[in-house]
């Protein structure tokens, strides 16, 4: 099984710069249409909000004190910029910034070449590496993981009931990780960029004052992207609602 996800295009590092700042340059082969920018926006903005909500956060990084803050962003001509500051996340996350670009290359503009600068990446022994943010070390509720070989469930308790308001916030947070999960931030060498996808069932969910339900049915990607959700669900523990039980499963 390979380690590393081959690219189509090149990547340069640079582990020198100032701490908790992220830049990336992305140089694509022709000038981007306006379509093709606004199909950047979303996925560098998915990325964003991944990363605002504890979804980037991993095992050292408490999800509740992680973030990701877009400072300044261009798309222009042949080439798109990205600025970040108070950047709290893993750097294993730089797997999942490849992974949101590739799926930009097949999907949205061909990328001639990306350039960032990052000095938590020279924390990882390969950045190239298929590496994910891995589940925090020390969740703040109890967790049940059944089998996951068919569809399942993610059944979220809390630890009391909550304003409608509240819980169709959560319900916002955790559907930026669906989304990743649709532009690419999970693939593998088994699973390409364009076609990764987690898909809800035909329920989608239930939801009351004290309970949210989603009913997955296809899980299209590498299977640490439950780490992620987990890793959100931390977030919003410490944000938003306190959780007593997360159970993953049939």
């Amino acid at each position: 099984m390979p380690t590393n996800m081959e690219r189509p295009f090149p990547v340069y590092f640079q582990t020198a710069g100032t701490q908790n700042k992220l830049e990336v340059i992305i140089d694509f082969q022709a000038s981007v249409s306006d379509d093709a920018k606004q199909g950047v926006l979303e996925v560098m903005t998915t990325f964003t909000k991944l990363g605002a909500v504890g979804g980037l956060g991993g095992t050292n990084i408490d999800p509740g004190q992680s973030g990701l803050l877009l400072q300044t962003s261009q798309t222009a001509g042949q080439r798109s910029h990205w600025v970040f500051q108070d950047v709290r996340i893993d750097p294993a996350s730089v797997f999942i910034l490849l992974n949101m670009i590739h799926y930009v290359h097949i999907v949205e503009a061909p990328v001639a070449m990306v350039r960032i600068a990052w000095p938590a990446v020279g924390q990882l022994r390969d950045p190239m590496a298929i590496k994910f943010p891995e589940q925090w070390s020390k969740l703040s509720f109890r967790l049940e993981i059944g089998d996951l070989l068919d569809d399942f469930d993610v059944n979220i308790k809390f630890s009391e009931p909550q304003e409608d308001e509240v819980v169709q916030r959560i319900v916002e947070t955790m559907s930026v990780w669906l989304q990743a999960t649709h532009r690419g931030a999970y693939a593998d060498h088994a699973f390409d960029p364009s076609k990764t996808a987690v898909f809800l069932g035909p329920d989608v969910m239930d939801i009351s004052s004290d309970r949210i339900i989603w009913f997955i049915e296809i899980m299209r990607c590498n299977e640490n992207a439950l780490d992620g959700l987990l890793n959100l669900l931390e977030w919003v523990h410490q944000k938003a609602a306190p959780i007593t039980r997360v159970e993953i499963g049939p």
